[in-house]
């Protein structure tokens, strides 16, 4: 009878979870001599690949358990082909995590664009390296050199794809202040737009972040071969102040509202995300390893030898941000949602 007791109250426990295995598993213990996929929704050499290269040893060292990193590239579609991986294919339990362009994973299914799988708020937001502003540039061989040049000369320029600020920046800046760029779409990459506008093949870019001309381009920079159009953000950035920021340059509140919404991803600027659904003790640890790593002395020294710019986000204040931004009235959207598809 006595041992009928315990075999039943041992049941009990079980049934409870009590004694159940997987509750009783740390977060350590669980990434404990696993490999963890870092996801990156960029090619070698461009912006988010250096900033993803110099964040990955300290989330080694930070994520309970030292788990190793591996970075998988996955491109297309200006972040969107990464995007609806990491949401519908990757598994849910917190060994993967990605770095993917903001516009993919922020506004562009919010403005009703195709082949999306995924619900931007219900990502595991795990935080950004970065606020960013980006900005249009001309090759300095072209006859465009300021803002106003653009209304008066076509400029080719260079995109990655329909989730990406490349394409978005230069739709929306087309249809709201009537210039004349020609977008060329389908880059595989930031530098490979960057080598075509160094061959001739295009005559600038619109969505390139200042923390990627900063880090790859300084000698570019230095030496003018591009000419700064107009800045992308929130707000100016202070290295640059005689270089008009877009939204200074709206001419009605319309304007102005559409450009707010365009431009509000800029403050995840490098978004690091995981799969829906994961352990929320584990989204917790990646949150707080991202955290640390960006207060690494380690890291900001490697950080200042590569020219990147950092400034930590927290992963709750971007989803505050697009939960506000997914419950917009639906003709704000739509207004927003027409200014960056390319017209008829």
């Amino acid at each position: 009878m006595a041992m009928r007791k315990a075999a039943v109250a041992l049941t009990g426990l079980l049934a409870c979870g009590a004694l159940h295995p997987a509750h009783a598993q740390s977060v350590a213990d669980f990434y404990k001599g696993k490999v963890v996929k870092f996801i990156l929704s960029a090619g070698e050499g461009g912006g988010y690949g250096t900033y993803a290269l110099a964040v990955q040893p300290f989330m080694e060292r930070y994520i309970p358990g030292n788990p190793k990193i591996i970075i998988q590239h996955m491109q297309g579609a200006g972040g969107l082909v990464a995007a609806n991986n990491l949401y519908n294919v990757q598994p849910k339990d917190g060994t993967v995590f990605a770095l993917i362009h903001r516009g993919a994973v922020s506004t562009t299914p919010l403005y009703g664009a195709k082949n999306i799988r995924f619900d931007p708020t219900k990502f595991g937001w795990i935080g950004s390296m970065n606020s960013e502003v980006s900005f249009c540039v001309s090759w300095q061989t072209t006859p465009v050199k300021t803002f106003d040049d653009l209304k008066k000369y076509p400029l080719t320029v260079g995109g990655l794809g329909p989730g990406a600020d490349t394409d978005q920046f230069t739709y929306l800046i087309n249809n709201v202040f009537g210039t004349k760029m020609k977008l060329v779409t389908g880059y595989g990459s930031g530098g490979a737009i960057d080598l075509a506008m160094e061959r001739g093949e295009i005559g600038g870019r619109c969505g390139w972040s200042w923390s990627t001309i900063v880090s790859t381009k300084a000698a570019w920079l230095e030496e003018k071969k591009f000419n700064l159009l107009v800045q992308i953000g929130v707000e100016k950035h202070p290295d640059v102040p005689n270089v008009p920021l877009l939204i200074d340059l709206a001419k009605t509140e319309e304007q102005r509202e559409m450009i707010k919404i365009v431009v509000a991803p800029q403050l995840m600027g490098r978004p690091v995300l995981a799969p829906p659904g994961i352990p929320a003790d584990r989204l917790a640890a990646l949150r707080e390893a991202l955290k640390k790593s960006m207060q690494d002395p380690g890291f900001l020294a490697a950080a200042k030898k590569e020219n990147l710019e950092t400034s930590y986000v927290s992963g709750e204040r971007i989803e505050s941000m697009l939960k506000e931004l997914y419950a917009l009235p639906k003709s704000v959207i739509d207004a927003s949602a027409k200014a960056v598809s390319k017209p008829d």
